[in-house]
């Protein structure tokens, strides 16, 4: 397997707003997550593409949603699972 790094520049600026109902995105979250899982478990069969789109990127990204407080029912599950994604990641 021959590995290619890929890089992208950020054009978009930072949000620099405030939301004012995050009751739409905390139900949209979990359901996005539990899409990943579905669609992409964390097998060795996944872990290609880096960062951002491997399974170190799925394993990312239920790591930064369980470090945000809106989601604190939920972190030990999310921090479970993005330790099965960096597990099977560096493998």
């Amino acid at each position: 397997m021959m590995y290619h790094p890929r890089y992208f520049k950020n054009q978009y600026k930072d949000f620099e707003g405030q939301l004012v109902n995050c009751d739409f995105i905390k139900q949209l979250v979990p359901n996005i997550l539990a899409s990943i899982y579905d669609r992409f478990p964390p097998l060795a069969q996944n872990v290609d593409g880096g960062l951002y789109v491997g399974a170190a990127g799925a394993g990312y990204a239920f790591y930064a949603v369980a470090e945000k407080p809106e989601f604190q029912e939920h972190r030990e599950q999310y921090l479970k699972i993005a330790v099965e994604y960096v597990q099977v990641s560096t493998v």
